[in-house]
């Protein structure tokens, strides 16, 4: 083929570009969507305590108690001359040539997440509305189609970073993918306190580690179990470090004597979810009876003198104090934790090595 030729070729199919672009305007828009993002032209709202007769008027025809906060003007194809934005529907204006001068032509609903953080903009007959709930990161952008006589959605989409991220993070956790989690302060998310999922992420990490904790130790690995069970106690402890109630108390997991009820109790501001005390002495508990398991009974002695301190009444730490007391040679001291548990156990029997080290 010569360039002659080719170069015709190329001029015929521009030209039936073009032509379908004019006589198919909905196939062009369709076929390549970041042309119609390219070419709305932001509306810029006039303010209504400006128009106060129109916002007034419009307040009136729609049968609203107060006035929108914004009205849109639109360029007056079809005589629809305002849009506004009440309640997350979007009404349309058209004037009328005798009282009351205007008129809602058509009204959609649920075009917008929220009234305050709205943006509109136009290609006629396209018109876009981008908007964002409240106090949160979800937002939506909608393209509606303006036609002879009624209004259709045309484009819809709608995302949420904040929740995106949130539920990543939490599949991360449920997955055992432990590793790959960050402190929720070290992640930028917008509006995090409206997000059930932020709020309960420290509770949901510590709990479900220990779940996998107690699966692992089942499984012959109790050294597995131990280092699961820290990651989830210390990502607690150290999850949102701006959310401390008490930030001057220094709280480390690594050395056990900083775990104080007066510390640990209601850890965290309000709303974030704090774990009771009872539930961590219960975690903590578990930890050192892994550690224990795998020898290190000096370290699980440590630990468990917290668990009592954060929870007077669990009565299977008094047995694992006696057992790690023993084992250090700490007669004196197992006893008195033997005597502890079974004093708590009421009228059960206690196992035979308890009877047996009482005698």
């Amino acid at each position: 083929m010569d360039r002659q030729h080719m170069f015709r070729v190329v001029i015929v199919l521009l030209a039936a570009v073009l032509l379908l672009s004019f006589f198919f305007p909905e196939l062009s828009a369709l076929y390549a969507e970041d042309t119609i993002q390219s070419e709305f032209a932001e509306i810029v709202p006039i303010d209504a305590l400006g128009v106060k007769e129109f916002s007034e008027s419009l307040a009136r025809v729609a049968q609203w108690g107060e006035p929108p906060a914004y009205l849109f003007p639109l360029n007056g194809e079809k005589g629809i001359s305002f849009a506004a934005v009440k309640k997350g529907d979007i009404y349309f204006f058209r004037h009328l040539l005798e009282p009351p001068y205007l008129e809602v032509w058509r009204v959609f609903e649920q075009a917008a997440l929220g009234d305050a953080k709205i943006h509109l903009a136009l290609r006629w007959p396209y018109l876009e509305i981008w908007s964002q709930a409240p106090f949160m990161a979800r937002e939506q952008r909608l393209v509606l189609k303006i036609e002879e006589d009624a209004v259709v959605e045309f484009l819809r989409e709608t995302a949420d970073p904040t929740e995106e991220e949130l539920v990543r993070i939490r599949g991360l956790i449920q997955e055992g993918r432990l590793d790959e989690v960050e402190p929720l302060d070290d992640i930028f998310l917008l509006y995090p306190l409206s997000y059930p999922e932020y709020l309960g992420m420290a509770s949901y990490a510590v709990a479900n580690a220990h779940n996998i904790a107690l699966g692992l130790f089942r499984s012959a690995d109790p050294q597995e179990a131990a280092e699961v069970m820290e990651w989830g106690l210390s990502y607690y402890l150290s999850c949102y470090p701006s959310q401390r109630s008490r930030p001057d108390e220094n709280v480390d997991f690594s050395d056990p004597s900083t775990l104080k009820s007066e510390r640990l109790d209601e850890y965290y501001q309000f709303p974030v979810v704090s774990v009771p005390l009872p539930r961590l002495a219960l975690y903590l508990n578990d930890y050192a009876f892994f550690i224990a398991e795998m020898g290190n009974t000096v370290r699980a002695e440590q630990y468990l003198k917290q668990v009592v301190e954060l929870d007077a009444s669990r009565t299977v730490a008094y047995l694992n104090l006696g057992d790690v007391s023993w084992q250090l040679g700490k007669v004196d001291a197992a006893r008195f934790y033997y005597q502890e548990y079974q004093r708590l156990l009421g009228g059960h029997v206690p196992p035979g090595r308890v009877t047996e080290r009482l005698r």
